[in-house]
This record gives structure tokens, C-alpha cells and sequence, in this order.
């Protein structure tokens, strides 16, 4: 008879055997304590933080371009709610995702920390360019 409900006896050896997940795919992590924030360890942290701050802050943002309250609009209507949906939302999404799974794809290690947080940054260059009067194109 065994000491656990189900366990074959004198099998305590087989449980406790670190036996492999499924989903972890063996690859080096971040050394604990570091420094840094653990948001710049891993490429779909900032990038889907980002995408779901932009979808909230955009749905106000579009609203407002809509009714005329920002005459500066790069793009008007309709056209800029769609070209932020492509190029913010959708972009920040893949680009998180793709980090993440070439990662367990292939083995190969992602942007992390400085480079990952530049191109968090540029992404955010490109959202706050948009809506600046700078970027609009000249008026006929």
C-alpha cells in the first residue's frame, strides 16, 4: 500500500524528479535583482502595456479629432482612426507578440532592457508625432 492516494508503493522517487513544462522552453532568464525594472526583461511587457494604454487614451483622442477639437490632426475623420489602429495598436501587439515567440521559437535571445526601452520609445515618438501640429502636412 502506498502513503499517497494513487502512488504506486515506494514510487516517492519518481515524484520527485524535476521533470520538464511543456512551455518552458529551457532558455537563459534575467538574473534576479539586476536592477532595472522587470518590464524591460521581456519584449511583450512594454509593448502590450503600451498597445492597451494607447487603445484606451485613443478611443478619447479619436472622439475629440472627430468633433473638431483638434484642428491639428495629421489625418482626418475616419483616416486617422484607422492609420493609428494599423500603425499604433496592431504594430505595438505583433511587435510584442513576435518578440516573445521568436525568443521560444529559435532559442535567440530579444531586446531587453536599453534597446527594448529605445524601441518602446521610438513606438511612442511615432503615436506623439502624429498628433503634434509639426506633422501636419501643409494646407492648399
Amino acid at each position: 500500500m502506498s502513503s499517497r492516494a494513487g502512488a504506486p508503493a515506494g514510487g516517492a522517487a519518481k515524484y520527485n524528479r524535476r521533470v520538464s513544462h511543456p512551455l518552458d522552453p529551457g532558455l537563459p532568464r534575467p538574473a534576479r535583482g539586476a536592477g532595472g525594472l522587470a518590464l524591460w526583461n521581456l519584449g511583450f511587457r512594454p509593448f502590450y502595456l503600451l498597445a492597451s494604454a494607447f487603445a484606451a487614451l485613443s478611443i478619447g483622442l479619436w472622439l475629440a479629432q472627430y468633433a473638431g477639437l483638434m484642428p491639428f490632426a495629421y489625418l482626418p475623420g475616419t483616416a486617422w482612426h484607422g492609420h493609428e489602429m494599423l500603425f499604433g495598436y496592431t504594430l505595438a501587439v505583433i511587435v510584442g507578440f513576435l518578440f516573445t515567440a521568436v525568443r521560444n521559437w529559435t532559442g535567440q535571445p530579444t531586446p531587453s532592457g536599453a534597446l527594448l526601452m529605445a524601441l518602446a520609445l521610438l513606438w511612442l515618438a511615432g503615436r506623439v508625432l502624429v498628433l503634434s501640429p509639426t506633422a501636419s502636412p501643409p494646407r492648399s
